[in-house]
């Protein structure tokens, strides 16, 4: 998992040169984009709310909401990526 992690941060800040903009704003972008399967973001899951970006947003987007069916979402996904990834797994001994 942190290997994947790493692989995508790095693929987000080659982007990020290649296009002539700071990392601060390609990581603004990679947390402010929904998580398949969940429909949130990071930035909506950490801090309850959206966060401003350089895209022009109505006021009430940008308020708190609590999300209360998360936690399901997470674990369903959780759930199926162990399925799947647990299909070509053996057993070490």
């Amino acid at each position: 998992m942190a290997k994947k992690a790493v692989g995508i941060a790095k693929a987000l800040f080659k982007k990020a040169h290649e296009d002539n903009k700071g990392p601060t704003v390609a990581l603004l972008e990679y947390r402010n984009t929904p998580i398949s399967g969940i429909g949130l973001s990071p930035a909506q899951l950490m801090f309850n709310r959206r966060m401003r970006t350089k895209l022009p947003v109505s006021g009430k987007l940008l308020d708190a909401e609590i999300f209360k069916d998360v936690i399901p979402k997470l674990k369903e996904r959780q759930t199926k990526k162990k399925f799947y990834f647990g299909r070509t797994t053996k057993a070490l001994i």
